[in-house]
């Protein structure tokens, strides 16, 4: 229910690499996580967000929010993990 040329800003676990890559990107993912709580997210936590929380693909979002009115007009991402679109309602 977005007027035409409204602005979504999308910020989340997105995975930018193929399933196959899955285990390689997991585990350099979660050997960068913090040893204290207190620092951030450890082994354990973010280990339990993948287990949990159901993140998709880029190579899935992308075409849904297509087919939903939007244009990609950036997609960037880091450590092929975190993704941050900006898109226009068309």
């Amino acid at each position: 229910m977005m007027r035409t040329g409204g602005i979504l800003r999308l910020h989340d676990l997105i995975y930018d690499f193929q399933p196959l890559e899955a285990e390689r990107v997991f585990d350099g993912w979660l050997d960068g996580a913090a040893k204290d709580p207190a620092w951030g997210y450890t082994r354990t936590d973010l280990a339990q967000h993948i287990r949990t929380e159901h993140s998709t693909f880029r190579w899935l979002l992308e075409p849904i929010l297509v087919s939903s009115g939007f244009e990609v007009v950036t997609a960037d991402f880091r450590s092929s993990v975190y993704g941050a679109y900006t898109c226009v309602k068309r």
